[in-house]
């Protein structure tokens, strides 16, 4: 792989992380697998650069105080078990049903984000996830069988699960907004390095994923200090964009 490409795709994962504090798949994913890359090491190069890209958040969050890292710990191990069967799932499964679920993935973020366009708000399915978590019983139990699935969809589609462990701690727990932001980016930490630990097990990380989650790291700090400037709709709509333009060449990818 080129040098260029490596570098021009840790910058696009980077954006997206410090723009939006979501995983860098949804251009790493799509990417590679376009460059000849099965979908199975595409996502297991994107784990692995999600790894790297989300260690300076992480640190942050760590010395701010924003991390409790008795949840964070629990929700994390719940992942890796996740994980660990996701990968092993992964690898057995042909790569077009695997790139016509991320592609649908793909085509919600984008309604979700035209929604959130619009309104301006949190909206689509973590909003109603949350209602349904607090009106069953057994809460912490649910967060942690919840946390496993997260952990499974991480190492079969490359998703961390940033959004959906904010989702369940705030639906779970009474902690503040801040510390279960914290708290889901390092328990997405651990459960995207399960994920890109068990595919290197499996033979499947390319080297490619180190220099390219480098240069995530350092953009993802420049573009998280400039998303401060910037207009949240702007943002979202641009987001919008790139996950309608990456849902339809997801799909094509799988049936062509």
């Amino acid at each position: 792989m080129e040098l260029w490409a490596i570098a021009l795709l840790g910058l696009a994962a980077g954006a997206l992380v410090g723009l939006t504090g979501s995983s860098g798949v949804a251009v790493v994913v799509p990417a590679l697998t376009y460059m000849g890359f099965s979908f199975q090491r595409a996502v297991a190069a994107s784990l692995a650069v999600d790894v790297l890209a989300t260690s300076l958040a992480v640190a942050v969050y760590l010395r701010a105080g924003y991390v409790d890292m008795g949840a964070a710990a629990i929700m994390g191990a719940a992942a890796v078990a996740g994980a660990l069967l996701g990968s092993h799932i992964a690898v057995r499964l042909p790569g077009a049903p695997l790139q016509l679920a991320f592609a649908a993935s793909s085509a919600y973020f984008a309604y979700t984000s035209i929604i959130n366009a619009k309104r301006g708000s949190d909206v689509g399915l973590m909003p109603l996830v949350r209602s349904m978590m607090r009106r069953l019983p057994h809460p912490r139990a649910l967060a942690l069988a919840a946390s496993g699935g997260i952990g499974i969809l991480t190492s079969i589609l490359g998703t961390s699960g940033g959004l959906m462990f904010t989702a369940v701690l705030t639906a779970t727990t009474d902690m503040p907004i801040k510390k279960a932001v914290g708290t889901a980016t390092m328990a997405m930490f651990i459960s995207a390095l399960g994920g890109a630990l068990a595919y290197a097990y499996l033979g499947y990380v390319s080297s490619t994923a180190v220099p390219m989650g480098l240069v995530a790291l350092v953009s993802g700090y420049f573009f998280a200090r400039l998303a401060r400037k910037l207009n949240t709709r702007a943002i979202y709509v641009a987001l919008a964009a790139l996950f309608i333009s990456i849902a339809i060449a997801s799909a094509l990818k799988a049936v062509i």
